[in-house]
Formats: C-alpha cells, sequence, structure tokens
C-alpha cells in the first residue's frame, strides 16, 4: 500500500461507477465462504539447462496452480514495478494480458499486469524458477496468482475498482498494493474481521495464491462469495498492514545484516530476525522509525554489541532534538569510531 493520493479522477473507481457502495452478500458473507491454507516447504525450480521436458511449476504447487475445474483459468498479476521491461515480455511471451492501470503511457513500467498463464509459456516457468538473470523470476516476488472462471476483460474490470481504496469517508483513495504476495501471504491470514467483507468482495468467486518464497510457503485463499463493488471505506487497512510492514522490514534487515557483517552470516536466520525485531523495537523507542533512520540504529546496536541508549556515549545524541535522520547518523558514526 502506498499513502500517497490519487486525484486523477478518470481513474478513480468511485466516481466511475457511482458513490453508493454494494455489499459482496445480502447476508454478508461468513467464515463459510472464506477459506485460507498454508502451503509449506514451498521450493522453487532450478534452471533445468538441458533438460527436454523441464517442469513448470513445483509439485507442491502444481495442483493449486493448474488443477480444479476444468474452466477456471489462470492468471498472474505482476508487478512491472519487479520485472524490467515486463510489458515487451508480455507482448513477446504471446499470452493474453492488460494493464490494471488506464494510464500505460505514464505508470505502465511500474504497473500491475494481468496475464493469463498456461503451462506452454516459458514465462510460467520462469516465474517460479531461481537463479540469477532475466529468465529466473523467483526472486523477484513479483505478483499473486489467481485461478478463476472469469475471462481476463471481466477480471480486469473487476479488479480495477479495487487499486485503489479509502481508508476514511472524506480521504482520497490510495493505493493498494494486493499483487504484493509477501503482504497478501500475511494479510488474508490476518486481517480485521471488520475488513473481511471487503476481502470477500474483491475475491469473490476466486482463488488467490500468494508465495511467501522467505518463508518457503505459499497462501492459498478460496473465496466463494460473489464478487462485489469496493466498500465505501475499507476496515482497518492501515492498521492490518502496519505490523505486516514491520515484520516483511525486519525479515529484509535480517537478510542484510549477513551480507553486510560476514560474522553474521552463520548465525541462524531465525535468531537474526530475532535479534533485529528486537532493535528495531528499540530503535522505535527512542523516535527512530523511518526505515533509513531505524537501519542506521540496527547496525550501530551490531557493531557496539548493546543498545546505543544504554552506552553513556550516545546519550548526547539519543537525547539531541534533531532531526532522528541527522540523530542516526551520528549514532551510527560514532559506533564506527569507537
Amino acid at each position: 500500500m502506498s499513502d500517497t493520493p490519487r486525484t486523477d479522477s478518470a481513474d478513480d473507481p468511485w466516481r466511475t461507477g457511482g458513490d453508493a457502495a454494494q455489499p459482496c452478500d445480502a447476508d454478508g458473507a461468513g467464515d463459510r465462504d472464506f477459506a485460507v491454507n498454508t502451503l509449506e516447504g514451498i521450493v522453487p525450480l532450478d534452471p533445468q539447462f538441458g533438460v527436454i521436458d523441464p517442469q513448470v511449476v513445483p509439485e507442491t504447487l502444481e495442483e493449486i496452480t493448474f488443477g480444479g475445474a476444468a474452466d477456471q483459468l489462470t492468471y498472474a498479476i505482476l508487478d512491472a514495478a519487479r520485472i524490467d521491461g515486463l510489458a515487451e515480455r508480455l507482448e513477446n511471451a504471446g499470452l493474453p494480458h492488460a494493464c490494471l492501470f488506464s494510464n500505460t503511457d505514464d505508470l505502465g513500467g511500474v504497473a500491475p499486469w494481468l496475464v493469463e498463464i498456461d503451462r506452454a509459456a516459458p514465462l510460467t516457468r520462469q516465474m517460479f524458477t531461481d537463479g540469477e538473470g532475466p529468465r529466473a523470476l523467483w526472486r523477484t516476488d513479483a505478483g499473486v496468482l489467481l485461478r478463476t472462471v472469469l475471462p481476463l476483460a471481466d477480471l480486469r474490470a473487476h479488479l480495477r475498482r479495487f487499486t485503489q481504496v479509502r481508508m476514511a469517508a472524506d480521504a482520497d483513495p490510495v493505493f493498494f498494493r494486493f499483487w504484493d504476495p509477501r503482504v497478501m501471504s500475511r494479510y488474508l491470514h490476518s486481517h480485521d474481521p471488520e475488513a473481511r467483507e471487503a476481502v470477500t468482495a474483491m475475491l469473490g468467486g476466486t482463488e488467490i495464491i500468494a508465495i511467501d518464497r522467505h518463508n518457503a510457503r505459499a497462501v492459498h485463499a478460496t473465496v466463494r462469495a460473489p464478487r462485489g463493488r469496493p466498500p465505501r471505506i475499507w476496515p482497518k487497512l492501515r492498521t492490518d498492514l502496519s505490523p505486516i510492514r514491520l515484520e516483511i522490514f525486519c525479515e529484509d534487515l535480517a537478510d542484510r545484516i549477513a551480507t553486510d557483517i560476514p560474522p553474521l552470516a552463520d548465525v541462524p536466520r531465525a535468531e537474526r530476525r530475532e535479534i533485529v525485531t528486537g532493535l528495531v523495537q528499540a530503535a522505535r523507542g527512542i523516535d527512530l522509525r523511518l526505515d533509513k533512520s531505524v537501519t542506521r540504529y540496527v547496525f550501530a546496536a551490531l557493531m557496539i554489541g548493546g543498545q546505543p541508549e544504554t552506552d553513556p556515549r550516545f546519550a548526547d545524541i539519543i537525547d539531541s532534538p534533531r532531526h532522528e535522520l541527522d540523530r542516526s547518523r551520528q549514532i551510527l558514526n560514532l559506533a564506527k569510531a569507537v
């Protein structure tokens, strides 16, 4: 999700389709309409060089990706901001596709693209292939998968209504990046009950597969409720996404320190995450909240082997009224010097 409001009225789903929000179900969507399962032990494909009949999808994901009812189609929503030249790749792939944004001239290079995938397309295999280079897209965290009977044009028209949401009745719409697999793999499990109607309205009649490669798992949600229009307000979205964003930030930072501080590479990943999560909370405790400020604090703490606020040498910096970016820079510089 981005907090940057959009003011383009032509792309505002509430202005193009009327003001009244329609409920997804006359009786409301209960748990009977919403099922979420987690598949553990997801392992990507290797490049399979020289293999005559290469595997297209990891075995663990085979059934939920291409199994099920014969009339179901499989789609991916891919993020052009994460895959270089995605629009051109889709054209060359010959797969049915469409951008979820209308302004492709300005936004096509960073927009989500809906594409119908099949087993025969090299792009499908590339999505599940780990490694380096443009033919291995596993590490890009580029999107989610959908299973539905809807043709591409109808699915696009429906999903476009949810690319922007409102978090208050008088607020401007903000982007909701529901195609981010790391976010959706958590949000599908952990959203507030008040948001269930909004989730089922977006995914009604559709299966979504969000792969969290960082934790070797995939979340598969099936929504049997009818599709609906966006609610006037998406309840508790900021509250739900804030801890998810923090968790992802800690995971990424824990991986980064293993690269930037070689001795920590031998520390088990779960232990590194626990260390980083504690230090991130400590940074927030001294009013360091920006990602850059928190990252500097974590590196400084690891350098000195403890929290800077407990070290008298850092007291003047910690207590300074300066902006947090200035304080965090000074904390890191002092940590390097001591």
